[in-house]
């Protein structure tokens, strides 16, 4: 029942393997604390060795899946 937030491992994608393993790609949201260098953690997702469809998880569909929005 827990989720992983992507802001956590700041920008390395080595450490979002780390949680994307620990927590599976079905417990990992997207997220940061602050807009400055939103850019690096979205190059950091996208990096990471997994599939296309994990990414989308982790980038919108875990989100909508939560919070029950369509």
């Amino acid at each position: 029942m827990f989720y992983a937030d992507t802001a956590l491992s700041g920008d390395s994608t080595p450490a979002l393997m780390c949680g994307y393993y620990f927590f599976g790609p079905e417990h990992v949201l997207f997220g940061t604390d602050l807009l400055f260098g939103i850019d690096k953690k979205i190059t950091s997702v996208e990096q990471m060795a997994i599939p296309d469809a994990d990414k989308y998880q982790i980038f919108e569909g875990n989100a909508k899946k939560l919070l029950h929005i369509a």
